[in-house]
């Protein structure tokens, strides 16, 4: 995500706020949202961003869509970059508060006439390529059971260098940065293995394992790990 957060025409707002990000298109061909809300949150530099995007339905019903997306994940072109957080651990959670009107009074949501509404909520989880119970993102050995748990601080890995012992070299002498590639073992999608360019890590097909060392499972091109999917659905009683 190039630049999104910068302020190139000097309006005091991210760019981000003020342009619909390309990776929105390539993420949501051939539809637009009906609204769109930002989030910045600027614990790094750049921040970490989420979006609320509300689409109106497919059928033309009244049935409307929120999707809630973080950074830009599910991009086909998302190149991995140097981030201040190295992980993303589950669960984890945002508050968003929406506005039923604008500043100046206008009315932004109104609620639909009385009535029962059908409320479906889905999410999707994260892919383990080995069946470890560890998603991908979070996982330094995907492609080996871990002995730990990686979100219990040096559970499994006594060096405390961020890799499980499971594929680690040494446990007992710590090496934050294994391949030396200026990523960190807990951000860096081949923790063992340097990548081509120190300035991006690839993962063509998205698994959060980098092309550089998917090559045990189903290689670069080809997701490793089922997507996890749940589903749960609420009457609500308007009167």
């Amino acid at each position: 995500m190039p630049d999104f957060a910068e302020d190139k025409d000097r309006s005091g707002r991210d760019d981000v706020i003020e342009k619909y990000p390309e990776f929105l298109n390539r993420l949501f061909p051939g539809r637009a949202p009906m609204r769109r809300t930002v989030g910045l949150f600027r614990y790094t530099n750049p921040p970490i961003l989420a979006q609320s995007l509300l689409f109106a339905s497919l059928d033309g019903s009244k049935g409307t869509t929120l999707v809630i997306l973080l950074q830009n994940l599910g991009d086909p072109e998302a190149i991995a970059g140097q981030s201040g957080f190295t992980d993303y651990c589950t669960p984890s959670g945002f508050s968003m508060t929406d506005f039923g009107t604008t500043p100046s009074g206008a009315p932004l949501y109104t609620n639909p006439p009385a009535g029962e509404y059908h409320l479906i909520l889905t999410a999707f989880g994260e892919r383990d390529a080995d069946h470890d119970g560890i998603e991908n993102a979070l996982d330094t050995c995907p492609f080996d059971v871990n002995v730990g748990n990686p979100r219990v601080r040096g559970d499994g890995d006594a060096d405390e260098d961020g890799l499980d012992a499971a594929c680690d070299p040494n446990d007992f002498e710590s090496n934050l940065d294994e391949d030396s590639d200026g990523y960190l073992n807990r951000g860096d999608i081949c923790p063992l293995v340097k990548a081509e360019d120190s300035s991006t890590q690839r993962d063509r097909d998205g698994d959060q394992i980098g092309d550089e060392c998917d090559t045990s499972g189903n290689g670069p091109t080809v997701a490793d790990g089922d997507v996890s999917l749940v589903i749960r659905a609420a009457d609500v009683t308007i009167r």
